[in-house]
């Protein structure tokens, strides 16, 4: 990817949104399914934006993925870092899909 951003479509994010158990767009808001998704545990993986640099991956496991999303985060205020969270269902979560749950 080198410095380019991944778009994903309305139907993508509408879709690992409803996988992963997170807000659904159309709601604006959490139902209690989606609540008890944000409990289970997630992984946070940080990779280096620079590919020369993807040996220095750091993963922490979270107790929920609210923790990872918070985590995730912070990540994001740091450019040269992307952060992609792994549920426990095995779903991933893009840098793209981070940032749209967080906004």
């Amino acid at each position: 990817m080198n410095g380019s951003r991944q778009t994903i479509s309305p139907p993508v994010q509408e879709d690992v949104a409803r996988v992963a158990g997170l807000r659904d767009p159309s709601k604006g808001s959490y139902d209690a399914m989606e609540t008890e998704a944000l409990e289970r545990p997630a992984d946070l993986a940080v990779w280096p934006a620079l590919t020369e640099s993807a040996a220095q991956m750091v993963s922490t496991h979270y107790a929920s993925l609210r923790e990872a999303l918070a985590a995730a985060a912070r990540v994001l205020a740091d450019s040269s870092r992307q952060p992609w969270i792994i549920t426990e269902d095995g779903e991933m979560l893009a840098p793209t899909a981070i940032r749209g749950y967080l906004n």
